[in-house]
């Protein structure tokens, strides 16, 4: 239903109307204007509750009272809830701020699947990160024996599991220098090096079927590096996700989690933002943080300042879409983790 508004008169200080509806609010009302909104947060005016304001203020008018999205913001980070996740076929209930449950080769480190199912009694549903690089020699053998399912049946995971595949093992070698204009590198266990371009990406996904994955992008931009470096890394990332979401006219049914690289530079990072923000195929964003990360082979680390990181990632996510998760792989420490949330991280 519209707002229905009728100009009076025109004064020397701005016009004067009169509001008689307003959308699917039952009652005809009259409000003069000008006239503002009534600001509140979680639905609450600010420090007054609404016994008093109903029924003591004495106001002259119908308020129209605000509410925001900021109403889910807390001083601790944003409270979201997930209700779907890619393609996984169940209807889900995850309150954020949650995690990935690390897994190695579709296992998680020294607890069997019957313990992680049954025992450990946890209130939410789990996400399990399958980290292509423990797995990657694998994938021809994969193809073969496990059609369906993909890397779950091979790996024996319950197949009632929500899977997200990320391209590190966080915990495993991240060297530097090994990207080029054609594609990615990751490190896969004992094998070295292997490089992912957008058109075997893809094959990669049909064969792991997982339920959503982190897209391809340049992670090489260590505290030292030059700006044009940055340029590179962003040049690349979104010539790779081009080629991958775009040109090949693939229709992906698993959400990609776009990066927001950029290293320690802020303007790189506002950059990656302003480009990949608005993409249609944005379901979700990694906020990349590996060089930040406690993983210990990870080449050219970064101390995790509270105060730099803040800096970095504040203002990215306030270009991005707001109603999408945001995404940071990489082992951290609990301090580490508030900080994360604080500054928007899901």
């Amino acid at each position: 239903m519209p707002i229905k508004l009728s100009v009076e008169r025109q004064t020397n200080v701005g016009r004067l109307c009169k509001i008689t509806e307003w959308g699917t609010f039952p009652d005809a009302i009259d409000i003069q204007t000008p006239a503002y909104l009534t600001y509140t947060r979680f639905g609450h005016i600010p420090h007054i509750t609404w016994d008093v304001a109903e029924n003591e203020l004495s106001l002259k008018q119908k308020q129209i009272y605000q509410l925001t999205l900021a109403s889910l913001q807390t001083n601790v980070g944003r409270l979201c809830k997930i209700t779907e996740w890619g393609t996984f076929p169940d209807a889900i209930d995850i309150q954020t701020p949650a995690y990935l449950t690390y897994t190695r080769f579709g296992h998680i480190p020294h607890i069997t699947w019957d313990v992680a199912e049954n025992e450990l009694l946890l209130k939410q549903k789990q996400i399990y990160q399958l980290t292509l690089a423990s797995f990657f020699e694998a994938l021809e053998t994969i193809e073969k024996e496990s059609k369906n399912e993909g890397v779950a049946s091979f790996c024996c995971m319950p197949l009632n599991s929500i899977r997200h595949l990320s391209l590190h093992d966080p915990l495993a070698k991240i060297p530097e220098g090994f990207n080029n204009n054609k594609s990615m590198a990751i490190w896969s266990g004992k094998a070295g090096r292997r490089s992912i371009e957008p058109e075997n990406f893809i094959k990669i996904l049909k064969t792991c079927k997982p339920h959503s994955f982190t897209a391809l992008w340049d992670y090489d931009t260590p505290f030292n590096v030059q700006k044009k470096r940055h340029g590179k890394s962003l040049f690349r990332s979104s010539e790779w996700n081009i080629a991958l979401f775009e040109k090949n006219h693939t229709v992906f049914e698993e959400p990609g989690f776009l990066p927001l690289a950029g290293g320690i530079s802020k303007e790189s990072r506002l950059a990656f933002a302003k480009y990949f923000g608005p993409k249609p195929y944005a379901n979700g964003f990694l906020i990349d943080l590996y060089h930040f990360s406690h993983g210990e082979n990870i080449q050219n680390k970064s101390e995790f300042e509270v105060d730099v990181v803040a800096d970095l990632i504040s203002d990215v996510t306030l270009l991005i879409q707001q109603d999408v998760p945001r995404l940071v792989e990489g082992a951290f420490d609990p301090y580490q983790i508030y900080c994360l949330v604080k500054n928007g991280c899901d």
